[in-house]
């Protein structure tokens, strides 16, 4: 079966609750690209949430503010570490 055609084509019916159309895509997906990552996956499905929804006021980014968050998320952090002076708390850039 051509899944991913099937995945593409998929829109979310008249009265289809939204659980039920995220179900059957995730199915399709699933067999699909049964070795991508989650994370491909999951932009996968977005996309198409996006693009097969009935809803009117479903709030979702663009695909690229989405990757924009991915690249931003997995760039080093700065964190502050709380050292313990004299029962005193002193914060220092790690």
């Amino acid at each position: 079966m051509d899944y991913r055609k099937q995945f593409n084509a998929r829109h979310q019916y008249d009265g289809q609750g939204m659980r039920s159309f995220v179900r059957e895509l995730r199915r399709l997906a699933s067999r699909e690209w049964e070795n991508d990552s989650p994370s491909e996956l999951e932009k996968k499905l977005l996309e198409q949430i996006v693009e097969g929804s009935r809803s009117n006021n479903m709030a979702v980014k663009p695909v690229e503010d989405l990757e924009k968050l991915e690249a931003a998320t997995a760039a080093p952090r700065e964190c502050l570490v709380v050292v313990h002076d004299d029962a005193q708390e002193v914060g220092h850039q790690a």
